[in-house]
């Protein structure tokens, strides 16, 4: 699945938010997250920073 997942977010077919959604229900881990997104998922781009 790592490897579809990253060929979507890589093409702009999904976000960091859709992305993280899939983490772990829909077979994706934490560590191939940071690794599609690079980075860690608290930096959710919908979160306003205070």
């Amino acid at each position: 699945m790592f490897s579809i997942y990253k060929y979507m977010f890589d093409n702009g077919m999904c976000d960091k938010n859709w992305l993280l959604s899939c983490v772990p229900d829909a077979g994706l881990s934490q560590a191939e997250y940071d690794q599609i997104v690079g980075g860690k998922n608290d930096e959710r781009e919908d979160q306003p920073t205070a």
